[in-house]
Protein backbone atom coordinates (compact mmCIF):
# COMPACT_ATOMS: atom_id res chain seq x y z
CA UNK A 1 0.00 0.00 0.00
CA UNK A 2 1.44 3.33 -1.03
CA UNK A 3 0.77 6.29 1.24
CA UNK A 4 0.32 9.76 -0.12
CA UNK A 5 2.04 12.31 2.06
CA UNK A 6 0.60 15.78 2.19
CA UNK A 7 2.83 18.69 3.05
CA UNK A 8 1.93 19.90 6.54
CA UNK A 9 2.16 23.54 7.45
CA UNK A 10 4.66 24.59 10.12
CA UNK A 11 1.97 24.84 12.84
CA UNK A 12 0.72 21.31 12.42
CA UNK A 13 4.25 19.92 12.13
CA UNK A 14 5.22 21.56 15.43
CA UNK A 15 2.08 20.23 17.13
CA UNK A 16 2.72 16.69 15.86
CA UNK A 17 6.03 16.71 17.73
CA UNK A 18 4.19 17.56 20.96
CA UNK A 19 1.60 14.77 20.83
CA UNK A 20 2.09 11.03 21.25
CA UNK A 21 -0.59 8.58 20.14
CA UNK A 22 -1.64 6.64 23.24
CA UNK A 23 -4.79 4.74 22.33
CA UNK A 24 -7.68 4.04 19.99
CA UNK A 25 -11.03 4.25 21.77
CA UNK A 26 -13.55 1.49 21.07
CA UNK A 27 -17.06 1.11 22.46
CA UNK A 28 -18.06 -2.40 23.57
CA UNK A 29 -21.22 -4.06 24.88
CA UNK A 30 -19.23 -6.28 27.24
CA UNK A 31 -15.77 -5.44 28.48
CA UNK A 32 -15.13 -9.03 29.55
CA UNK A 33 -16.00 -10.42 26.09
CA UNK A 34 -13.82 -7.82 24.36
CA UNK A 35 -10.89 -8.48 26.72
CA UNK A 36 -11.08 -12.20 25.92
CA UNK A 37 -11.09 -11.47 22.18
CA UNK A 38 -7.93 -9.34 22.43
CA UNK A 39 -6.22 -11.72 24.87
CA UNK A 40 -6.14 -14.25 22.04
CA UNK A 41 -3.94 -11.92 19.96
CA UNK A 42 -1.46 -10.97 22.68
CA UNK A 43 -3.47 -8.21 24.33
CA UNK A 44 -2.82 -7.56 28.01
CA UNK A 45 -5.66 -5.68 29.70
CA UNK A 46 -5.52 -3.29 32.63
CA UNK A 47 -8.09 -3.55 35.39
CA UNK A 48 -11.42 -1.89 34.50
CA UNK A 49 -11.81 1.70 35.77
CA UNK A 50 -15.17 3.38 36.38
CA UNK A 51 -15.42 6.90 34.92
CA UNK A 52 -18.46 8.23 36.77
CA UNK A 53 -18.59 11.58 34.96
CA UNK A 54 -19.00 9.80 31.60
CA UNK A 55 -21.11 6.82 32.75
CA UNK A 56 -18.60 4.29 31.41
CA UNK A 57 -16.12 1.65 32.48
CA UNK A 58 -12.82 1.57 30.62
CA UNK A 59 -9.73 -0.57 30.41
CA UNK A 60 -6.64 -0.36 28.25
CA UNK A 61 -5.47 -3.34 26.22
CA UNK A 62 -1.73 -3.18 25.55
CA UNK A 63 -1.21 -4.65 22.10
CA UNK A 64 2.59 -4.61 22.38
CA UNK A 65 3.05 -1.78 19.89
CA UNK A 66 3.14 1.18 22.25
CA UNK A 67 -0.47 2.05 21.35
CA UNK A 68 -3.32 0.62 23.38
CA UNK A 69 -6.97 -0.03 22.64
CA UNK A 70 -9.23 1.65 25.16
CA UNK A 71 -12.30 -0.52 25.67
CA UNK A 72 -15.25 1.65 26.71
CA UNK A 73 -18.34 0.00 28.14
CA UNK A 74 -21.31 2.34 28.73
CA UNK A 75 -22.88 1.82 32.16
CA UNK A 76 -26.00 3.94 31.65
CA UNK A 77 -27.98 5.59 28.91
CA UNK A 78 -25.96 8.39 27.37
CA UNK A 79 -24.01 9.47 24.32
CA UNK A 80 -21.71 6.44 24.26
CA UNK A 81 -24.64 4.01 24.68
CA UNK A 82 -26.45 5.75 21.80
CA UNK A 83 -23.36 5.51 19.57
CA UNK A 84 -23.02 1.82 20.34
CA UNK A 85 -26.67 1.17 19.49
CA UNK A 86 -26.08 2.80 16.08
CA UNK A 87 -23.13 0.49 15.42
CA UNK A 88 -20.36 2.99 16.12
CA UNK A 89 -17.51 1.21 17.88
CA UNK A 90 -14.09 2.69 17.07
CA UNK A 91 -14.58 6.39 17.61
CA UNK A 92 -11.59 8.34 18.87
CA UNK A 93 -7.81 8.62 19.05
CA UNK A 94 -6.20 9.54 22.38
CA UNK A 95 -2.97 11.57 22.46
CA UNK A 96 -0.65 12.33 25.37
CA UNK A 97 0.37 15.98 25.55
CA UNK A 98 3.29 17.17 27.70
CA UNK A 99 1.78 20.70 27.62
CA UNK A 100 -1.98 20.24 27.77
CA UNK A 101 -2.87 23.95 27.55
CA UNK A 102 -0.58 24.62 24.58
CA UNK A 103 -1.92 21.57 22.72
CA UNK A 104 -5.51 22.71 23.28
CA UNK A 105 -4.70 26.24 22.04
CA UNK A 106 -2.84 24.98 18.96
CA UNK A 107 -5.61 22.55 18.04
CA UNK A 108 -8.23 25.30 18.44
CA UNK A 109 -6.15 27.46 16.07
CA UNK A 110 -6.33 24.55 13.57
CA UNK A 111 -10.15 24.64 13.80
CA UNK A 112 -10.57 21.71 16.17
CA UNK A 113 -13.64 22.31 18.33
CA UNK A 114 -12.90 21.66 22.01
CA UNK A 115 -15.33 20.14 24.48
CA UNK A 116 -15.15 20.80 28.20
CA UNK A 117 -11.99 19.45 29.85
CA UNK A 118 -12.43 16.89 32.62
CA UNK A 119 -10.26 15.01 35.08
CA UNK A 120 -10.15 11.30 34.33
CA UNK A 121 -9.89 8.46 36.79
CA UNK A 122 -8.32 6.45 33.96
CA UNK A 123 -5.32 8.82 34.00
CA UNK A 124 -4.86 9.37 37.74
CA UNK A 125 -7.03 12.49 37.71
CA UNK A 126 -5.05 14.25 34.97
CA UNK A 127 -6.86 16.63 32.64
CA UNK A 128 -8.37 15.30 29.41
CA UNK A 129 -10.51 16.86 26.72
CA UNK A 130 -12.21 15.72 23.55
CA UNK A 131 -12.03 17.80 20.38
CA UNK A 132 -13.83 17.47 17.06
CA UNK A 133 -11.54 17.75 14.04
CA UNK A 134 -12.48 19.73 10.92
CA UNK A 135 -13.06 16.30 9.30
CA UNK A 136 -15.56 15.46 12.09
CA UNK A 137 -13.25 12.94 13.81
CA UNK A 138 -13.01 12.86 17.59
CA UNK A 139 -9.66 13.05 19.36
CA UNK A 140 -8.81 13.10 23.06
CA UNK A 141 -5.93 15.06 24.54
CA UNK A 142 -4.53 13.69 27.81
CA UNK A 143 -2.26 15.64 30.12
CA UNK A 144 1.01 13.67 30.25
Amino acid sequence: MELVEQQADAGFSALRQKLTLHHVGALVDSMETAIEAYRGINGKASAPIAIASQNVRVCFVDMGSGVAIELIEPTEKGVSKDLLKRGVTYYHLGYLAPDFDAAMEELAALNYIPMAPFQSEAFEGRRCAFLMSPALHLIEIIEQ
